[in-house]
């Protein structure tokens, strides 16, 4: 499947399959630094809002395929590359565990053999890259057990993992804390420094001179993003998890398993009806005086590496608590939890002897692959948004000056595919100046800056007889976009004429 898109399909298909707009952000990032030497994203601010390793290695694709849909191409087929490396790391860890081949089949259908899986590790983000980096990381620390934390060698090699891991992604840093935190545990007992020293060593090698040069360049040690999204618990952030199980977390699941909501549902109550079916055999059994499962022992998997485990709570905790409200549900987030949650499934059925259990839930996982295909129409329900991206992409090539300011929020994929350079209304994408514009809401400030002249958006019926606002295109593809209440819209590029952006976004979204 993922060859087919990438090999035999316009390189548009797999965008409107897979890629979002904060992916498609490194792609025009690359070519930007091809063009220029600087990583920019508008053409005009200096930036740092990506995670470091995805985005150089992207460098080098488009110096050697300068045309921008080859190198899109090549970018894609890296992505099928490191994930079959990481799949090869899966099977060894599946190995080191002695999970059965149900087992891995249930871990691999969790990590891999879904749609979400699909579009997250082809978003075009630094999933795929996270998801192998962790993946050694796994089995290395199966392999080398406690000298991971003793031996000097061993530490220094797991210090320079880890520090491959933070510029994969940022947020890694808690792994960073976790895994130094066991080892201070362990150095406390045996009273032996000189590994910790090491795995400090390796740790430096690659965080030290991307803050240096993030300080140097742009004043602050974080990138852009993470500066812009950051936020201090709220009790909002603090009720999430509740309030949003209708609202936002169910919807998220039915996305996560690639069926529509009214599916989810049938999906949900028939996976509850297993389970009490279930629990009635292994209790029955239980009282028969037989046993349904053996080393059913929480201790045996997280023992092998409890960092990584801890990592992955803390982690969720932190983005709980410290990002913005809806980005709790954002998957790619989650690439730890995803991994850790295909272990503990396939260690504990591992253990299941029973084949009353075994069956009926290798039927479940068959359940909703066929699903996922039965109803993919409902799946890619969203992904016309990509679509409408691209239609207004192609106006915007042909009829549009490249001198032109265009302002856009999540304009990753139009301003790729328009070989436009855009400016990103979120502020997640240009530099501290322009983050800082957006974070206090001086959007009028913002476009008088960075002389914005054009605005793309989706807009209802009724804004677009808006008379302060003067339409030069409107896309014939119609989606419902992030705001589904408002059902479907099209894409509107057009201009401000006797009206401020701030006055207009509040009068569009009144």
């Amino acid at each position: 499947m993922s060859l087919y898109f990438i090999l035999l399909q316009p390189v548009s298909s797999a965008v409107v399959y897979s890629a979002i707009d904060d992916g498609m952000y490194y792609p025009k990032i690359a070519l930007n630094f091809v063009s220029t030497g600087t990583f920019t994203y508008d053409g005009v601010t200096l930036t740092n809002g990506f995670h470091p390793l995805w985005q150089i290695l992207l460098i080098p694709v488009f110096y050697l395929f300068s045309e921008p849909i080859s190198g899109l191409k090549a970018s894609f087929t890296i992505i099928f590359i490191t994930l079959l490396i990481s799949l090869f790391f899966f099977f060894k860890i599946s190995k080191r565990l002695s999970l059965s081949v149900p087992a891995v089949i249930l871990s691999f259908y969790i990590v891999y053999a879904n749609l979400r899986s699909f579009t997250l590790l082809y978003s075009m983000l630094e999933s795929h890259l996270l998801l192998l980096v962790y993946m050694i990381y796994i089995y290395a620390a199966l392999k080398y057990g406690d000298a991971r934390f003793t031996a000097p060698g061993s530490a220094f090699l797991f210090g320079l993992l880890l520090s491959v891991a933070f510029i994969t992604r940022i947020d890694s840093f808690l792994l960073i804390l976790t895994y130094f935190l066991f080892q201070l545990i362990i150095i406390y007992k045996t009273k032996n420094y000189k590994p910790l020293l090491w795995s400090s060593a390796g740790t430096a090698v690659f965080i030290i001179p991307y803050l240096i040069i993030n300080l140097k360049y742009f004043g602050h040690l974080s990138t852009v993003s993470s500066w812009t999204k950051f936020t201090l618990p709220s009790f909002q952030s603090l009720q999430t998890p509740l309030n949003s199980l209708t609202g936002l977390l169910l919807p998220r699941i039915s996305y996560v398993l690639g069926v529509s909501d009214k599916i989810l549902i049938i999906t949900i109550v028939f996976i509850f009806l297993i389970s009490l079916i279930l629990f009635y055999i292994r209790h029955k059994k239980n009282k028969q005086g037989k046993t349904v499962l053996r080393n059913y022992t929480l201790k045996k998997l997280v023992g092998t590496c409890p960092e990584f485990f801890l990592f992955t709570i803390i982690h969720f905790t932190f983005v709980w608590l410290f990002v913005p409200y809806e980005a709790m549900f954002s998957v790619w987030y989650y690439v730890s939890l995803i991994i850790a949650l295909g272990l503990f499934a396939g260690f504990f059925f591992s253990r299941v002897q029973n084949k009353l259990i075994i069956y009926p839930v290798i039927i479940i996982i068959g359940f909703l692959v066929t699903l996922q295909f039965a109803d993919r129409d409902s799946f890619l329900q969203k992904k016309r948004m990509s679509l409408a991206k691209i239609e207004m992409a192609d106006y915007i090539r042909e009829n549009i000056s490249k001198e032109a300011r265009i302002g856009m929020t999540d304009s990753g994929i139009t301003a790729f595919f328009a070989d436009h350079n855009f400016t990103a209304l979120n502020g997640l994408i240009g530099d501290f100046e322009m983050a800082a514009l957006v974070k206090e809401g001086k959007l009028n400030q913002l476009t008088e800056k960075y002389s914005v002249n054009y605005f793309v958006w989706d807009m209802r019926n009724e804004d677009l007889t808006n008379s302060h606002i003067e339409i030069i295109y409107k896309t014939r593809t119609v989606t419902p976009f992030n705001n589904f209440s408002e059902g479907e819209k099209p894409m509107v590029l057009f201009r401000l004429k006797d009206i401020g952006l701030e006055s207009w976004i509040k009068n569009r979204y009144k």
